[in-house]
């Protein structure tokens, strides 16, 4: 349902599960309110900008793959950020005493990184080229692909 109030598109969303309503209103002033990374600091590297949450069974599996491409790539200007979405900070930790990552890490728990890029689903990986510019996007993990994604690094780094 749609309403104009105030100058204001409202969306209001009703979901019924076992007769209980949930009401939930998204102002047209709130959307794209969110900032992308302030990757000012990284000005001429490669970024790599890997989403996840700890129930992410795709994002065990890549945390080794990242470690290593970090420690083999970060002499050629490659930055790793991993970006955490869990709602419980205790939950991203949890994940990370059992895989550790040796990259920097931020904590978005609010999604608004993820709302901003519009990350449709976990694992979603950016890659910045050295002026910033988002050069590449994908969701998932698959170590079939591990040589692709390295071709898409090496790429943005010869560059």
């Amino acid at each position: 349902m749609f309403k104009v109030i105030n100058k204001t598109i409202t969306c209001t969303l009703l979901i019924g599960f076992f007769g209980l309503l949930i009401f939930s209103t998204v102002s047209a002033s709130n959307i794209n309110q969110f900032k992308p990374l302030d990757l000012s600091a990284y000005k001429g590297k490669v970024v790599m900008v890997d989403f996840w949450i700890s129930w992410c069974k795709v994002c065990q599996e890549s945390f080794p793959w990242l470690n290593k491409i970090q420690k083999e790539k970060s002499s050629q200007d490659l930055i790793i950020i991993g970006i955490n979405v869990d709602e419980d900070l205790n939950d991203a930790n949890n994940f990370l005493h059992k895989y550790p990552a040796n990259f920097k890490l931020l904590f978005d728990s609010a999604g608004h990184y993820a709302e901003y890029y519009k990350i449709l689903g976990m694992l979603t990986t950016l890659i910045f080229n050295r002026n910033g510019q988002l050069i590449h996007q994908h969701v998932g993990f698959k170590s079939k692909k591990i040589d692709e994604y390295e071709q898409l690094i090496n790429l943005a780094l010869t560059k």
